[in-house]
């Protein structure tokens, strides 16, 4: 519990220096649309391709066998559930498809990882990745085409573009290349350089504060009355809480029953990693392709805090 707490104060304390730079004279819109294009274009792919190939070796993932398809599969599932509870509850329109990538993919390694080497030990670290490698494949291909979709329906700049272009972009950019990319090279048993692995090393661990940032900045931007949870957040939350580490639980149990070799203890790491937070990417993603960005940040500065009332329960239920 203590790391948990260390962590979110850590979040806390970055979204907060965020906040107060963005009123610097050298800061302010300009410096929120500088560092939007340094996290996607730049510090993101560079994560990618350093994680695939010095977090996981080659035999880890190949010994993942069928449980990364299945944790891909439950993603995709906790996804279209959530769009149909967004749906049935009537979330506003411009912001359903990011509703739904909320409600399905967590803060898998800056909160997940610790927390999980906290709860489980060092050995979940290959859990802890194989649940990183699942959420970034559907991250990238339905969660972003979905805030383009939310981007479109709100009038953004990119509504004119037809499907074809909508998929170029997603499949074409720098995030999607460098995940397959660090995939591959991992499956083929490539190694960097050492200069070009440090390098990759140093702007891989600017992510993580750079995003906090980030959102802190934007954050500055919104009034205080749209940090008030709406409906919209609250029924979100509950899935992120309650409804997705039930479902993931139950999903993996029922895999068993048809035969497939899971243990308790993989199932455990991976509900947690399930359980996390709202992806902090969904904030960063919804502000850049101009999507319901106010949403997501309140939403996700929300559910940081949450995070560490359930995390207690969590752990008396699976450890």
């Amino acid at each position: 519990m203590d790391i948990a707490l260390e962590v979110v104060l850590t979040m806390t304390l970055l979204l907060g220096l965020g906040f107060i730079v963005y009123d610097r004279p050298w800061a302010g819109d300009t410096a929120i649309t500088l560092i939007s294009k340094l996290l996607v274009n730049v510090s993101l792919p560079c994560m990618l391709l350093y994680s695939m190939v010095n977090s996981v070796t080659h035999d880890q993932l190949i010994s993942f066998g069928m449980l990364l398809p299945i944790t891909i599969l439950l993603i995709i599932v906790l996804y279209y559930f959530s769009y149909l509870v967004a749906k049935l509850f009537k979330v506003r329109k411009g912001r359903q498809w990011t509703f739904a990538m909320m409600g399905s993919m967590s803060n898998t390694i800056f909160l997940g990882l610790p927390v999980c080497t906290m709860i489980f030990g060092m050995e979940s670290i290959p859990l802890v990745m194989l649940g990183f490698i699942a959420s970034s494949m559907i991250t990238l291909t339905l969660g972003l085409s979905g805030i383009i979709k939310d981007a479109r329906y709100l009038g953004a700049d990119n509504a004119h573009l037809n499907a074809l272009t909508q998929m170029k972009n997603i499949f074409l950019n720098p995030i999607m290349i460098s995940l397959f990319a660090g995939l591959i090279f991992n499956l083929l048993n490539v190694t960097y350089f050492p200069s070009l692995n440090t390098a990759l090393g140093y702007v891989s661990n600017m992510t993580t504060p750079l995003s906090l940032i980030f959102i802190g900045m934007f954050m500055r931007t919104m009034k205080v009355k749209e940090f008030i949870p709406d409906k919209d957040s609250i029924v979100v939350l509950i899935i992120r809480f309650v409804i997705a580490p039930a479902f993931a639980y139950a999903f993996y149990k029922l895999f068993i029953l048809f035969g497939v070799q899971i243990d308790q203890y993989s199932i455990n790491v991976l509900v947690v990693q399930i359980a996390c937070c709202v992806l902090t990417m969904t904030s960063i993603f919804a502000i850049e392709y101009k999507a319901d960005g106010k949403f997501a940040t309140k939403t996700v500065a929300i559910s940081n805090i949450l995070f560490l009332f359930f995390l207690p329960l969590y752990i008396l239920i699976l450890v």
